[in-house]
């Protein structure tokens, strides 16, 4: 269905990041998107028929696989990720013109100005 239930928060997960197609390879071509408008992406999207929301920081972070790198993340359930930063919803606090990411080349989280291109990965709570 496109979708990956992670049993240890409850959360279900994109499994494809934004732009690539919904197949057993997440093949394609990822899209890389302005914060608003990955925000937009996701409370769009309709996969799987559930709402859809932006990750906020420790949410996406949680995907980070440490032992892992190019990409740090699990790849049987999310393959093809891209090895860069990824956009949280997460404002970071003092420059309200920044955003919290996770870059999956390493699994670290940064920050970006909103107004950059990065990737998108979207969540819901919705089981």
């Amino acid at each position: 269905t496109g979708v990956i239930l992670d049993g240890s928060n409850g959360l279900v997960w994109q499994k494809c990041s934004a732009g690539l197609n919904n197949d057993a390879t997440c093949s394609g071509t990822a899209l890389t998107q302005t914060w608003i408008n990955a925000i937009s992406y996701c409370q769009t999207l309709g996969l799987a028929g559930k709402s859809w929301r932006l990750p906020n920081l420790n949410e996406l972070y949680s995907l980070s696989k440490f032992s892992a790198a190019n990409p740090a993340i699990e790849v049987s359930a999310f393959p093809a990720t891209p090895n860069l930063a990824f956009w949280s919803s997460t404002t970071m606090s003092g420059n309200t013109l920044n955003a919290h990411t996770v870059n999956f080349s390493s699994g670290g989280s940064g920050f970006s100005a909103k107004s950059a291109s990065l990737n998108t990965r979207c969540v819901t709570d919705n089981q």
